[in-house]
């Protein structure tokens, strides 16, 4: 069994390109060596990253990142155990959010939502399902990722 998570995030300075590349080349070091796959998104300020593999593995990578002086308002929003990876070919995958897009509105509620929470609790499926719907935008097979995201800001509001 796996532990996948999703935490959101600010940071706390602007991002340029360059700087969002140091990190995401850093977290597919990083995750490699650990056995960690997932998903980095940045929209405005705002991150939302995925997390998935051996649990031990998975923790020590947040509470790493929930250190970070990047980052600010650190926000465990989903944890599940998983038979299988949503990203496993991701040492740290990244997708390029357009900020009018459903997927950065998505992204920004999940961040400010006050009923997170309850949402993973009660509609796991939702968050499941986006996620999924990521995983096959960036492989090309998949049109769903602006109607998945269209949920899931309607679940949240």
């Amino acid at each position: 069994m796996l532990l996948q998570i999703l935490y959101t995030s600010d940071a706390t300075e602007a991002f340029e390109a360059s700087g969002l590349e140091d990190v995401l080349n850093a977290s597919q070091r990083n995750n490699r060596q650990n056995d960690v796959t997932g998903l980095l998104l940045h929209v405005d300020g705002h991150f939302l990253q995925v997390l998935e593999g051996p649990e031990n593995s998975v923790r020590e990578r947040y509470a790493i990142i929930s250190q970070d002086a990047r980052h600010r308002n650190c926000c465990l929003v989903h944890e599940q155990r998983v038979t299988h990876r949503t990203f496993p070919e991701w040492s740290m995958g990244s997708h390029d959010v357009d900020a009018a897009s459903e997927s950065a509105r998505a992204i920004k509620a999940l961040g400010s939502a006050g009923d997170i929470e309850a949402l993973s609790r009660d509609k796991p499926e939702v968050l499941q399902l986006w996620l999924e719907a990521f995983s096959e935008a960036h492989l090309g097979s998949g049109d769903g990722l602006d109607r998945a995201s269209a949920d899931l800001v309607c679940e949240l509001n």
